[in-house]
């Protein structure tokens, strides 16, 4: 990675930290040598199946930084309808597309916890089964989401 990236990324985070979204701490690099992941804690949104947990996020630069997003991934992933099996948010595709080099990070992290609070299964689901089972029986979607988030809780 050029050095200049990496400087950029740096001080994207270090404002980043100036103001950390709601629902989100301990943000850290993962490697010293390489500035493109980052890990942080996600704190489980009042009110959701997740509610008191603290889950592990990792921040990924691409390459293509900062005229890409950086993405955002649950390690190990939660059981909901808007996160991948390999743990990526699925965020609103209009956040995505309103991108822009000058945007922050302080956005992007910030609209994963109401989402996260509310899932979205309008459009294509990341996890069809969580997705299913919310719209079938929330309340069954609860208590799988809530036992399931015990087992991967920091």
């Amino acid at each position: 990675m050029a050095t200049g990236q990496s400087t950029r990324i740096v001080h994207a985070v270090i404002d980043l930290q100036k103001d950390l979204p709601e629902g989100i701490t301990d943000i850290e690099q993962v490697d010293a040598t390489d500035a493109t992941v980052w890990r942080g804690v996600f704190h489980g949104p009042q009110g959701s199946p997740y509610e008191g947990g603290k889950f592990k996020i990792l921040i990924e630069f691409p390459t293509e930084y900062p005229f890409k997003p950086p993405k955002v991934k649950f390690d190990p992933p939660l059981y909901h309808p808007n996160v991948y099996e390999d743990g990526s948010v699925n965020i609103n595709p209009d956040d995505a597309t309103a991108w822009t080099p000058k945007s922050a990070l302080g956005p992007v992290l910030s609209s994963i916890s109401p989402m996260i609070a509310n899932p979205s299964i309008d459009d294509k689901p990341a996890n069809k089964d969580a997705a299913g089972l919310y719209s079938s029986n929330k309340e069954e979607f609860t208590k799988k989401a809530k036992d399931l988030a015990k087992k991967i809780a920091l």
